[in-house]
């Protein structure tokens, strides 16, 4: 019998749990650690027991349920590890913070980097599996910005781990380099197991003041046409990055969103285009062009609009000038929610193609909206993003995306 029947409750039935067999959401235990020593404890503990698995939670919001887990299975809840602390250019994150808090913070503190959207997602698993988010293009991924963090090993050493490359003046590993090297690119590299249990991430961090930015956020009812002009600019930007021929701004993020029946929107369809652009305040040619750019963008989708789909409590291209608030700006507002935009069973694909947006790929999409729009028992939303770009084009750096 669980201690405590509703904390077991709350951390066996993650996110997923409305959309997988029950079987699958009944662990064994649920133990709540609320220092580093005791989750040392906590898996020298399950390595007694015998014959069962471990498995880290942070927040719960594996999509496909392995963040917790049946019968042969303990999982370790750390939620409580919610620390944040933010010192000039470098921040110290625990891994149960909420984006939501860590975006505010940062914002907070003039300062930024590349993370998700979702609120109640916490860092923990966000940044094992990348951390993308509106800022990819120009910025990378949430886990570029992580030089080193601390973990529980499965014999319940606490170990720091170091980005390969960083100065041991700064950072130095408990374990051989060898060693240090091949567990980072484990705990980071975006694979589905748990080399380590993380509890707290160290990350590098951009400040507003070393950059010139704009972002620019707009909201309508659903278009057709609108949205069949938003693909057609979303194509250009692929069309210049793959070619590399400079038509395009570089340093451009687009980040579309296209949602039916949303809780957060609270309106049957709706577009939610996204965009960004920054650069080096010592680049002496400034951000017009760019600025320029995604206005034009904006003004395209804007136009295509009927007068009544123009949405009254919109600021048409309400915009954002800090890096930081333009970062924050794009992590939804689902408090009564948990983070989710439906409550019913759901099924999440993600896809990703490298090249060009082709002519058909377009008109096939517009129809799959179409037909989805069309079904009454389907709700729906469905996200592109631009890669690529700015953060690419710096050789030797972060992911390459």
């Amino acid at each position: 019998p669980a201690i405590n029947p509703d904390c077991y409750k709350k951390f066996a039935n993650p996110y997923a749990a409305s959309s997988y067999d029950a079987a699958l959401s009944s662990p064994f235990a649920v133990l709540v650690p609320k220092s580093h020593a005791a989750v040392s404890k906590a898996v020298q503990l399950v390595k007694r027991l015998g014959g069962k698995k471990v498995v880290a939670q942070s927040g719960g919001h594996q999509y496909s349920g392995k963040s917790t887990g049946g019968a042969d299975t303990v999982v370790i809840a750390m939620q409580a590890f919610d620390d944040i602390s933010i010192d000039g250019s470098v921040a110290s994150v625990g891994v149960g913070v909420f984006l939501t808090n860590l975006s505010q913070a940062l914002a907070d503190h003039e300062v930024a980097v590349p993370h998700g959207e979702c609120p109640y997602v916490n860092v923990g698993g966000h940044a094992q599996t990348g951390g993308y988010g509106h800022i990819t293009s120009n910025f990378g991924l949430f886990l570029d910005y992580i030089f080193s963090f601390l973990a529980v090993r499965v014999d319940g050493r606490i170990i720091r781990v170091c980005r390969p490359g960083v100065p041991t003046l700064r950072c130095t590993p408990s374990l051989s380099q060898a060693d240090n090297d091949e567990l980072f690119a484990a705990v980071l590299g975006g694979g589905p197991g748990s080399f380590v249990i993380t509890l707290q991430y160290h990350l590098d961090l951009i400040e507003d003041s070393t950059l010139e930015a704009h972002g620019i956020t707009q909201v309508s009812f659903y278009n057709r046409k609108s949205m069949e002009q938003l693909l057609k600019d979303m194509q250009v930007i692929t069309q210049s990055i793959s070619n590399n021929d400079g038509s395009v701004p570089d340093n451009v993020d687009f980040f579309l969103t296209v949602a039916k029946e949303s809780l957060r929107w609270r309106a049957p369809k709706v577009i939610v285009l996204e965009l960004a652009t920054t650069k080096p305040k010592q680049n002496a040619g400034g951000l017009k062009l760019e600025k320029d750019y995604i206005e034009g963008v904006a003004k395209r989708a804007w136009d295509k609009l009927w007068p009544h789909e123009k949405l009254p409590n919109l600021i048409r291209g309400h915009t954002d000038d800090k890096l930081s608030q333009i970062a924050h700006q794009g992590v939804r507002d689902l408090a009564k929610n948990n983070g989710r935009e439906f409550l019913e069973p759901y099924k999440k694909r993600v896809q990703g193609f490298v090249g060009a947006m082709t002519d058909e790929f377009i008109t096939g999409y517009l129809k799959i909206i179409d037909d989805l729009f069309a079904n009454k028992n389907m709700n729906l939303v469905i996200q592109m993003m631009t890669t690529g770009g700015a953060h690419q084009s710096k050789a030797g750096t972060g992911t390459g995306l």
